[in-house]
């Protein structure tokens, strides 16, 4: 096996990417004079990071699932819930990771390693992943393919110590490690580092379950999402506000992917005008206007769970649903 990486042109090794290029996430968003455009080429995000021999129909429809003894009914926590924002963002990194939306999700499951997780050049079978390339680390580039298994982060609190070769006893610097040597991303604040500790510790082991990803639980979650933000703004936390809102429009893009067709134009063009909302509640949140954001964000909320409760938006036909992906993946098979 030749051990050399192959040659990156710099604009895959510049790093710098800020938080406010969120059109760089949100590619599946076109704007065009003010207007909703149809996605020029259809894409799911996700089809980038699976191995094209794996069943990618299976892997874009379910997922394990979440290993955690938690309700956000009953159990509300501003911290874990922070966290699991966090796990679900590619705002932490930096540089190539955060411009192709590499998130701790995409590797880890739900805590669980992505078996089928396979990228070119960087990955030697499915479920591995070279840690020190110099393509997302400006710092640990060896110029060599040493792809690694990637681990599971279920029970992770109780795993010490950490890394391949078990060189970190401390979960909360090997994680800060992760984030700003591997992928480059700024320091996290403390609060933000705290919060997804706090909701990777709660990944604990149990019999894996297997669920559906459905348009519900992502709408659920974009709830939560704004919920967070609410507080967030109560609190007058500039730099949670905005990385959550950062977070909120990666996370509506993902939605809006899976309606790419014409007959979806409505519900692909609400998606886009949250989107937007959240892009004007950002200046809210660097100018201090902390009531205003608060009820420009209670507003949204509400906006989402009357969709959710009346089903505007339809996920037959979409790609959610299961036979429609199908026939849509099947071109891309060939």
């Amino acid at each position: 096996m030749n051990t050399k990486r192959a040659q990156w042109t710099d604009k895959y090794t510049t790093p710098g990417w800020k938080a406010g290029a969120l059109g760089l996430l949100c590619a599946g968003f076109f704007i065009v004079g003010g207007q909703t455009a149809e996605p020029i080429e259809p894409k799911l995000r996700d089809i980038r990071w699976l191995d094209q021999r794996s069943d990618r129909l299976t892997a874009l429809t379910s997922r394990p699932a979440e290993p955690v003894n938690y309700d956000p009914q009953t159990d509300w926590n501003l911290e874990y819930e922070l966290g699991r924002i966090a796990f679900r963002s590619p705002v932490i990194f930096g540089g190539f990771a955060a411009r192709e939306g590499l998130t701790c999700q995409i590797c880890h499951t739900n805590g669980y390693a992505n078996r089928n997780f396979f990228m070119e050049s960087h990955s030697s079978r499915p479920g591995t992943f070279d840690t020190t390339s110099a393509v997302f680390s400006k710092t640990l580039g060896d110029n060599t393919f040493n792809p690694i298994e990637i681990p599971d982060l279920v029970n992770v609190a109780n795993t010490a110590p950490y890394g391949h070769d078990g060189r970190e006893p401390s979960l909360r610097a090997f994680t800060l490690e992760v984030i700003t040597q591997e992928f480059s991303g700024k320091q996290p604040t403390g609060t933000l580092i705290d919060a997804l500790l706090a909701y990777m510790n709660a990944l604990q082991p149990r019999d894996k379950q297997t669920e559906p990803i459905t348009l519900e639980e992502d709408l659920k979650d974009t709830s939560r999402g704004l919920r967070v933000l609410i507080e967030l703004a109560e609190g007058k936390n500039a730099d949670g506000a905005s990385f959550v809102i950062a977070s909120l429009r990666y996370q509506l893009a993902g939605i809006a992917e899976r309606f790419p067709f014409e007959h979806q134009r409505k519900t692909y063009s609400v998606l886009v005008s949250w989107s937007r909302d959240l892009q004007r509640l950002n200046s809210f949140a660097i100018e201090g206007k902390w009531e205003k954001l608060a009820q420009r964000a209670v507003r949204l909320s509400e906006e989402v769970e009357e969709v959710y409760r009346r089903n505007s938006f339809v996920s037959a036909g979409s790609l959610y649903e299961p036979e429609t992906l199908k026939k849509w993946l099947k071109p891309l098979e060939q």
